[in-house]
């Protein structure tokens, strides 16, 4: 039996990503301390499709604000 493995995808659009960047400074506006992680570091998930911790820190959100901890999913490639 063939098993393949099908990596998700990144399917954001331009518009999504400038979305969510807009969301996390406005967020951070009012919450200068928190810390933003994706859901697949404490889920064995592959949403969202991307690794949050390298997206925003080439993003340019502040290192004390990105939570590293949890799994690196294989496919952390940014694409965006």
């Amino acid at each position: 039996m063939d098993k393949t493995f099908h990596k998700a995808q990144d399917t954001r659009t331009p518009q999504q990503i400038e979305t969510m960047l807009t969301i996390i400074h406005e967020v951070l506006a009012y919450a200068p301390n928190i810390k933003i992680a994706g859901h697949n570091q404490f889920a064995n998930k592959a949403c969202p499709s991307f690794f949050v911790p390298t997206w925003l820190k080439q993003a340019g959100i502040p290192e004390q604000n990105i939570e590293w901890r949890g799994s690196v999913p294989a496919n952390n490639h940014v694409t965006q």
